[in-house]
């Protein structure tokens, strides 16, 4: 009974330093020495002759005591999150929202929770969602808040990381160089890289013979070839052949789900990221910067590309970053570069397609800008600004469905932060998630589940709409924002230009019969990038 009271006792002590010193990736393999050897140390004081049966008890006693009070802690109101609403289960413990990543369904339990509890929600012990629009700019904007601790298990050990991960004077360098690459200089630059690779998925849907084609597949195939040429001097021809013959796609989409469920458990990466299947995965994406970044060096400078910019050949900085640094930039170039384009394009074609008054109205503007047809849409890229319904249409779509619907956690610094009412405490994580920012009613209305791109426009039918410009984040907000938003808007607009020009397009039948059709957005996964089921359409030469 004694070593039962001290085990106790000894689980107590352990959940108030742990309360405030939670495992990190670094320190949990000296955590978990820690748990099982104390029980141990202490019977062994106790009673140096201890029995299999009393040491088996004295760790239940243990681990029950510590386990239940890390339980009743979070739940009580001496947790500093406890007035934050939120489900019993997320309180508990951050195992429910690594499961709703494994199952891809993150955004939309989001939405669920703030439909339910409000503009802050409590989804993880110490970690909180937020809604409101004025909590954009306080958690994303320049005087925000660094990333958070999710961001942690993205960083290649070989480098500081990339921009994707890096905060304050190491994350402004770097993206000095992201933003020379995406200025307006470059992205003229860039023009003739999109008109090739558009004109090759136009003549590959022409070719196809089997009348419907999985469109979702062909955006995909266009933007990663596309982003290839820019990242590395292009590496693969997907569209050409028609196909992901080495398994790009395939190999981003599970290495994608796999650290993403690392980056719910950061403290976990040391084990999941050892798992042979996750760590394949991880160490192969990784490689194939190397190599790709091996080869283009040796091609030199002659493109001005994004490599270009990213490893400095133009020699504008002091320090010209390392070889492993620009590899891991261009794998990000082309896994968030291909993802959010292909998935805002399938998207947009998607919604059009469902609303026939919204494609009438899109062709019938791209048919009097380019005269009916007679003017080739990728030739005349100074008359894209006269496409205001068709930019309208793709607003909408990112609106309802952004390409990275839910983002990644800031963290709370020194001092705390007041946010919609609640003090959040140093080391709290807070999601802006754009698809619940999108969906409350108090920045888009009326209609706000709804598809109407009228709302953009800026005078006639868009008037009576209230939309919240400053609430529209699909490719993020402040410093850290998409450097890429004004390179994938360009990739957009030419892409709709050209596709509406040249097809008409209706919905395939599929596999199902055409049932496929509902729930298609809903069955979107997300895993930092989005996984869509196939998005049969039919598109016939005009």
């Amino acid at each position: 009974m004694e070593l039962v009271l001290l085990s106790v006792i000894l689980g107590l002590t352990n959940y108030l330093y742990l309360k405030d010193h939670e495992p990190t990736a670094r320190t949990l393999f000296q955590t978990v020495i820690t748990l099982v050897v104390e029980p141990l140390f202490l019977g062994y004081l106790v009673s140096p002759s201890l029995s299999l049966w009393n040491t088996f008890a004295i760790y239940i006693a243990f681990f029950t005591s510590l386990i239940t009070s890390v339980l009743l802690y979070r739940l009580s109101p001496l947790h500093p999150l406890h007035s934050v609403p939120g489900p019993l289960l997320a309180k508990t413990t951050k195992l429910w929202t690594a499961y709703l990543c494994w199952k891809g369904k993150q955004y939309l339990a989001l939405k669920e929770l703030h439909d339910k509890y409000g503009p802050i929600v409590r989804i993880a012990p110490n970690e909180v969602s937020v809604q409101n629009v004025e909590s954009i700019k306080e958690v994303l904007g320049p005087d925000g808040m660094p990333k958070g601790q999710a961001y942690g298990p993205r960083r290649d050990p070989r480098t500081k990381g990339s921009v994707l991960v890096l905060n304050g004077e190491d994350h402004r360098n770097r993206r000095r160089l992201w933003n020379r690459g995406m200025n307006t200089d470059s992205l003229r630059e860039y023009e003739d890289i999109i008109k090739r690779r558009a004109r090759e998925l136009v003549d590959a849907l022409k070719s196809r013979k089997d009348g419907e084609v999985d469109l979702n597949e062909w955006f995909s195939f266009f933007s990663f070839d596309f982003m290839a040429d820019m990242a590395f001097g292009g590496k693969t021809d997907m569209l050409t052949k028609g196909e992901d013959e080495n398994g790009y796609l395939e190999l981003i989409e599970h290495g994608s789900r796999y650290i993403d469920l690392i980056c719910k458990l950061p403290w976990l990466a040391p084990i999941l990221g050892s798992i042979p299947f996750i760590k394949k995965s991880v160490l192969r994406l990784r490689g194939l910067g190397v190599k790709w970044s091996t080869e283009r060096v040796q091609k030199g400078g002659e493109t001005k590309d994004l490599w270009y910019h990213l490893s400095d050949e133009a020699n504008l900085e002091q320090d010209r970053p390392a070889l492993a640094t620009v590899a891991g930039e261009g794998v990000l170039a082309i896994i968030a570069g291909s993802d959010t384009t292909s998935a805002a394009l399938a998207y947009t074609i998607y919604y059009l397609l469902r609303n026939p008054e919204c494609y009438r109205k899109a062709r019938k503007e791209v048919d009097e800008v380019f005269n009916a047809g007679t003017i080739d849409a990728l030739d005349t890229t100074q008359e894209y600004g006269r496409l205001a319904y068709v930019a309208a249409c793709i607003n909408e779509s990112m609106r309802l469905m952004p390409p990275v619907p839910s983002n990644g956690p800031r963290e709370v610094v020194n001092g705390g932060k007041m946010l919609c009412g609640h003090f959040l405490p140093e080391g709290t994580q807070v999601q802006v998630a754009p698809y619940c920012i999108h969906r409350n009613p108090a920045n888009f209305s009326p209609r706000t589940e709804e598809y109407v791109p009228e709302r953009w426009l800026e005078s006639g039918s868009g008037a009576g709409y209230a939309t919240n410009t400053e609430a529209f984040i699909p490719f993020s907000y402040g410093p850290s924002n998409c450097a890429g938003r004004n390179l994938a808007k360009r990739e957009m607009i030419m892409l709709f230009a050209v596709l509406l020009q040249q097809f008409d397009m209706r919905f395939g039948k599929g596999k199902d019969e055409g049932r496929w059709v509902e729930g298609w957005l809903d069955r979107t996964k997300e895993y930092f990038v989005t996984v869509r089921d196939p998005l049969w359409v039919i598109p016939t030469p005009r």
